[in-house]
């Protein structure tokens, strides 16, 4: 039994009891509008107390104490989209979207194998100007802590432009030792133009992630690549264990650091997903290779803190994982 039915009865009993509002005048429709609102009102925005509805209690995050957003959870809304999100938008595969899917990329892609390359292992010591003449060392750090930045926000890309400007305000390109400190963690967003919104958040995800990266890999995000032995699922599991990387930031970065000959992966690159950015979610969607119950996705309004969003990823990854798979099942084993 789901934590919050006994919110879904309360909320039943508060409609049923509108519906008997006569609203044959105009002082019917007024007490009746005004009733509906401020039960809307209650169930979606209101804050309540934790003692007032135990079930709003949420105190962990990535089963971390999570005091940051703990009140989030504190709505009627959430405690029952917390129990029932994945029941009532209902992801689906259908099998046939699938076929006409992978039939389609295998022709196109026939001639693939003459065109796939590996890349050259770089010196991960050496400037680049693809990294904005950081080291690929440095290089890997800074993507990491830039891409936890990624708040639907227009963000500078990591350029020379970029490295520069971190040179001028830290005096050289900053590690984890340095941006384990609140204060050089909004220092750095500064220079993203991400300092005014989200920003108790924005430095947590920074400072979490670079004390993490002290504790277990010597302040060096390189070494991650050499504790896995190269294994790219090792990788995705360390990587997605940071406060604020989530499934689609870790492929995102486990490709760009492959393309880049930053980490060339030993084992298991075929466990890396599709980046699911809103492009790909459409094309998902359009193709019909995942389907759902609802007659149409939930405005942002009512999909608050990206629940909704959250499943369409994973499951526009998991959908197209299973045309990877048809893809390789129609062209006898060849991936």
């Amino acid at each position: 039994m789901a934590k919050s039915n006994g919110i879904i009865k309360d909320l039943q009993g508060r409609l049923t009891k509108l519906t008997s509002v006569n609203i044959s005048d105009e002082k019917g429709r007024i007490d009746f509008l005004r009733d509906l609102l401020v039960t809307l009102n209650k169930f979606f925005f209101e804050k309540r107390e934790k003692s007032e509805i135990k079930e709003l209690e949420s105190t962990h995050y990535k089963g971390k104490p999570d005091t940051l957003t703990a009140w989030k959870r504190h709505t009627e809304f959430l405690a029952i989209w917390d129990d029932y999100s994945e029941k009532i938008l209902s992801f689906m595969y259908p099998e046939d979207k699938i076929t006409v899917l992978a039939e389609r990329l295998n022709d196109i892609f026939k001639t693939a194998n003459f065109l796939r390359t590996i890349p050259k292992t770089l010196d991960p010591d050496k400037k680049d100007a693809r990294f904005g003449t950081m080291t690929g060392r440095e290089f890997i750090f800074i993507r990491i802590v830039h891409a936890l930045q990624d708040f639907t926000q227009l963000l500078p890309e990591v350029d020379s432009k970029f490295a520069k400007k971190l040179r001028k305000k830290f005096g050289k390109i900053p590690t984890a030792n340095e941006l384990k400190d609140k204060t050089q963690a909004l220092e750095f967003l500064t220079i993203l133009d991400g300092a005014d919104r989200n920003v108790d958040e924005r430095i947590r995800y920074i400072t979490d992630v670079s004390n993490s990266l002290i504790d277990k890999f010597n302040a060096d995000a390189f070494l991650i690549f050499d504790k896995c032995k190269g294994d790219a699922k090792s990788i995705y599991e360390i990587l997605t264990s940071f406060t604020g990387i989530a499934s689609k930031k870790a492929n995102m970065v486990l490709r760009d650091f492959y393309e880049y000959g930053l980490w060339v992966y030993k084992n298991n690159l075929e466990s890396i997903n599709i980046i699911a950015d809103n492009r790909i979610m459409r094309i998902a969607l359009r193709t019909g290779i995942i389907q759902f119950s609802l007659p149409k996705l939930l405005n942002d309004l009512l999909d608050q803190y990206d629940y909704q969003y959250m499943m369409a990823v994973k499951c526009t990854e998991e959908a197209f994982r299973k045309v990877w798979f048809k893809c390789k099942e129609l062209n006898k084993g060849k991936g």
